[in-house]
C-alpha cells in the first residue's frame, strides 16, 4: 500500500474537520494591541502606580542604601534630557501636561506605600511647559 493510500484510508470518524472562522469571531477573541504602552489613556491612579513601580524597580536593581534619597521634577523634553545626562539612574514618564499636576500628587500620595523609597523633600519642582515627569537621585550624579 502506497503512503498517499494509507492517508486517504483513514476512517471518517477519526479525520478531523476545520471549520472556516468568521474574522469578526477572531477580532472579539484577540483584540489587536497597542505597539506601545500609552499611558495617556490610562487613569492616573494607574499611571502613578506603574510608574511608582518601575521607581521601586530602579531603587533595588541599582543598590540604593537608606540614606540615598530621589527628588521629583516636572520637566520639558529639554529637561529631561539634561537630568537623564546628569543623573543616573532615571525614572521618567510622559503625561498630558493638562493632569501633570494631578499625577504629581497621586504619586506622592502612593509613595507612602514604598518603604524602601527615600523621598525626605515632598516638593516637587515644576518648570514650565512639563510634560514630563521625572524622578533622579541627586546623591549619584555622573562625573
Amino acid at each position: 500500500m502506497s503512503k498517499e493510500n494509507r492517508i486517504n484510508s483513514v476512517p471518517l470518524t477519526t479525520q478531523k474537520k476545520v471549520l472556516p472562522v468568521n474574522s469578526s469571531y477572531l477580532a472579539k477573541l484577540w483584540p489587536k494591541k497597542p505597539k506601545f504602552y500609552n499611558m495617556q489613556n490610562e487613569s492616573i491612579a494607574l499611571q502613578a502606580k506603574v510608574f511608582l513601580y518601575h521607581l521601586n524597580n530602579a531603587n533595588n536593581e541599582n543598590g540604593f542604601r537608606t540614606k540615598e534619597s530621589w527628588k521629583f521634577s516636572q520637566v520639558s523634553e529639554q529637561g529631561k534630557a539634561e537630568i537623564e545626562h546628569d543623573f543616573f539612574p532615571t525614572v521618567s514618564v510622559q503625561v498630558d501636561p493638562k493632569k501633570i499636576h494631578d499625577f504629581a500628587a497621586s504619586v506622592l500620595l502612593q509613595l507612602k506605600e514604598q518603604p524602601k523609597i527615600n523621598v525626605p523633600d515632598l516638593n516637587v519642582s515644576i518648570q514650565t511647559g512639563s510634560e514630563y515627569f521625572i524622578a533622579f537621585s541627586p546623591d549619584r550624579m555622573i562625573r
